[in-house]
């Protein structure tokens, strides 16, 4: 170990202000045991700071960490006291309790509540929550930081085991060291005590003591400088109160931050260190903590007892058994009051709180996922306005004011569910619940069809746990009516919100369950079904598997004389295998889809058949014909006035065809078109396609344009590609790969570059692959490394013609020659 006070040194900001706090009374001489008390802490909590301290500045002892600490200037020498001064503990009075542990997290609430304090017309603040969720931790740290602020003193009053409206009193004297004098009214000498006071009491558990919420506003009548701060399970219902809402810990890390710096994490490691000294979580454990932490949506009493089990449970066994049963979280402490000994002992005393009528409620509202819409609660749980409010009040839901949406925590949730089987409504609540999600589906599906409206999106985006939920239900049921009603939308749904593989799982599992079960949906049903498993699969690089799909969605189209729907499905064939590169078997499939178009006499049909025959005849080299087929479609869009998905094609088209013309200005300018309308109806395939043609076409085709500009728009383009999992990911990285060796950083263009080779060849898309090996073989060509070059352009001229692809082969054939 270095003692050279020059060392490198941890930046302010990684300092606590507790750590500061302690290493200040250190260097003013205070032992363990008077930091402990000036704090209100325990001495073990302070000797863990102290490992804390010593590690940070990297010393052994006290005389080294003060040393270290004011050659780094952490510490502030007028605020130092001689080593001999004699520490004193002045200020308000107070008794408030140490605490055993540390402090953990937050910082947010904590600066938020102050700031509340601060304000002259806070007089009653109510920290409310569900029992477990940390209230009191909360109010006594508050209070510790508080304490400066009240000259007469911070007094903490235990309501818990008090019963009757009458204990208020005598516990408020007990708590300030007040002694009531005989013969008169104990009610008005507390009164008379506090009248001058400037003071702050904490009065802990509230919600057992609630028929004394009028006291408690005469009390701020009476008292003009008093200020009261509350803990309870259920609002005071008081005008003169302020609520504070208290939900778990952070469970996902901040910006910036490691996934084990989030506060629920770090209580977690605290907590089993304390049963496992030598816990070190690896990488794998850490990821099951955070598991474990979500599972528990943050909850600090949940945390602690979960954590307990680390001693003989790994942290996946852990997270297994709390998704088994909340009877897991409970523990044998003989230090922790009965109601904290174990979660289900919270919520049961939560339960019988509420009136059988807000029991029903609530034990239905359990069906929900991820949160819910008053309408739906409504409709599901025969929720009406005054329950939601109740809920809401006793802290067993939560309200989202910003996005009118009602939560409840998954622990109470699971204990929810528990109720709703023990009143025999679950079936009827799932049946309930998957019939309003059904219908939510299709109305809103059906306005997504003409465009993506953001309300829309954001209203799918947050119930998409509960579509999965009812899908789910539906699927188990063999409920054919509802599945049939919930694909209306469904295809909408899914890619609109770009749930690309959630939505294939959920398909398969559909399918899956048909197939085990014959006969169970019926034969148009299960052909939708295809339908939309084969499209999404096409777009997610599945092409294999999409074309089995949309094969066998045809023959049922053909079995039942649909036309329309077979041309659908023709061009979806003609699309996958386009995308994986097998050309001349795409030809004859829309060739086909073209004759029924002009059979039905639709022209809109006949001008989206024509852009992917255009898309089909570029990618095979034929710019000038594919040309034709894209100012023809474009044509017949502009004729019929069309602003929607088939004017999108066209023009997408038309943009390949400009950039293979080099005419970067009007590529740009048919790519801007059509990416607007693709954002607008939410087609995110075709979003990324025109951010790659749009970065293409501001590199320009000899070399001399804004590739910074044209680097931005291919980093859009790879953003949605990995977001939704798109098929052209390949192309992609090719541009981005490009554009880098083109700035001059090649060894990022080159590995850039590798990877789109490597994506392409693992979609079977030998096009994508030659492009990206002509790309590659130029950036060496720069770096002057022509026998790379000659490799690389050698085993791409190798592929196009064993593959039949034509595209890139002129180049990759001019730049092998050059190499030699």
């Amino acid at each position: 170990m270095s003692n050279d006070p020059l060392d490198p040194q941890p930046a302010l900001e990684e300092w606590k202000d507790r750590e500061l706090e302690i290493l200040r009374l250190i260097a003013q001489g205070h032992s363990n045991r008077e930091i402990a008390e000036t704090l209100f802490l325990s001495t073990n909590t302070i000797r863990w700071y102290n490992k804390q301290i010593y590690s940070k500045l990297d010393v052994h002892s006290r005389t080294e960490a003060v040393a270290r600490a004011r050659a780094w200037g952490l510490l502030d020498t007028d605020m130092e006291a001689p080593a001999a001064a004699s520490p004193t503990r002045a200020g308000p009075p107070h008794n408030l309790p140490a605490q055993q542990t540390p402090f953990i997290g937050r910082e947010r609430e904590l600066a938020e509540l102050t700031d509340r304090f601060r304000d002259p017309a806070t007089r009653l603040l109510s920290i409310v929550g569900p029992g477990g969720i940390g209230k009191t931790r909360l109010a006594l740290e508050l209070a510790r930081r508080l304490l400066s602020n009240y000259p007469d003193g911070v007094f903490f009053v235990p309501l818990q085991p008090l019963s009757a409206t009458d204990d208020l009193f005598p516990a408020v004297a007990a708590a300030i060291g007040y002694t009531f004098r005989e013969g008169s009214d104990p009610r008005q000498q507390v009164f008379d005590r506090l009248r001058e006071a400037q003071m702050l009491l904490v009065l802990d558990n509230f919600e057992h003591l609630l028929d004394a919420a009028g006291e408690v506003s005469e009390m701020l009548q009476k008292a003009p400088l008093l200020n009261l701060l509350t803990t309870s399970r259920e609002r005071l219902n008081l005008h003169e109160e302020t609520l504070a809402p208290l939900e778990g810990l952070r469970v996902s890390a901040g910006t910036g931050e490691s996934e084990g710096e989030a506060e629920a994490v770090r209580l977690f490691l605290l907590s089993a260190q304390r049963a496992r000294a030598d816990f070190r979580p690896g990488r794998l454990e850490l990821d099951s903590i955070a598991e474990i932490c979500r599972l528990v949506d943050g909850m600090p009493l949940a945390l602690e007892l979960a954590a307990a089990w680390i001693e003989v449970l790994s942290p996946q066994e852990i997270a297994a058994e709390i998704q088994r049963s909340l009877d897991f979280l409970e523990t044998e402490m003989v230090n922790l009051p009965d109601r904290h000994r174990s979660i289900r002992s919270v919520f049961d005393g939560a339960w019988k709180r509420l009136s059988s009528s807000e029991q029903e409620v609530f034990a239905c509202l359990a069906v929900f996922r991820g949160g819910f819409t008053r309408p739906a609660a409504e409709i599901v749980a025969g929720a009406d306005l005054r329950s939601l409010a109740s809920l809401v009040s006793k802290s067993l839901l939560r309200r989202d004011s910003e996005r009118v949406r009602f939560g409840i925590h998954e622990l109470l949730r699971q204990y929810a569910k528990e109720q709703l089987n023990k009143q025999g409504s679950a079936a009827k609540a799932a049946e309930s619940h998957a019939a309003y999600f059904s219908s939510f589906v299709r109305e809103r599906g059906e306005v997504l069809e003409r465009s993506a409206e953001p309300r829309i999106l954001a209203e799918l985006g947050e119930d998409f746990e509960n579509v999965r939920a009812a899908w789910a239900w539906a699927v188990e049921q063999d409920h054919a009516d509802l599945l049939a009603e919930m694909m209306e939308g469904f295809y909408q749904f899914t890619t609109r919100t770009r749930r690309y593989p959630a939505g294939l799982r959920m398909l398969d599992q559909a399918l899956e369950r048909a197939s085990s079960k014959p006969g169970a949906l019926p034969a148009e049903t299960l052909a939708r079904l295809r339908m939309q498993r084969g499209a999404m699969r096409s777009i997610v690089g599945l092409f294999d598997e999409a074309v089995e799909d949309l094969n066998q969605a045809r023959d049922d189209a053909q079995q039942h004389g649909d036309r329309q729907r077979e041309r659908d499905l023709l061009i979806a064939l003609g699309y996958a295998y386009r995308n994986a590169d097998r050309l001349e078997e795409a030809w004859p499939y829309l060739n086909e889809a073209l004759e029924v178009s002009s059979e039905a006499g639709g022209e809109r049909g006949r001008a989206e058949t024509l852009y992917h025959l255009g898309s089909v005849v570029w990618a095979d080299g034929d710019n000038g014909t594919a040309e034709g087929y894209h100012r023809e479609s474009l044509e017949i869009t502009r004729r019929l006035g069309l602003d929607d998905r088939v004017a999108m094609l066209a023009l997408h088209g038309m943009s390949e065809i400009a950039w293979a013309s080099a005419l970067p200005v009007e590529c740009a300018s048919f790519a801007l078109e059509s990416l607007e309308i693709a954002r607008r109806i939410g087609d995110v395939s075709f979003e990324s396609e025109n951010l790659q043609n749009l970065g293409w076409s501001h590199y320009g085709i000899i070399g001399t344009g804004d590739y910074a500009e044209g680097l931005t728009a291919l980093e859009k383009s790879l953003a949605l590609c990995r977001e939704a999992h798109l098929w052209h990911m390949g192309p992609t990285l090719h541009g981005i790969g490009f554009g880098r060796g083109a700035m001059g950083d090649y060894a990022a263009g080159l590995e850039i570059g590798q990877a789109g080779i490597d994506e392409a060849e693992r979609l079977g898309q030998a096009r994508y692959s030659t492009a990206g090996y002509s790309e590659l073989g130029h950036q060496l060509q720069d770096l002057n490394l022509l026998e790379r070059a000659e490799a690389v352009h050698a085993e791409g001229v190798r592929i196009a013609q064993d593959s039949g692809t034509g595209f890139w082969l002129p180049r990759l054939e001019a730049n092998w020659a050059i190499d030699k």
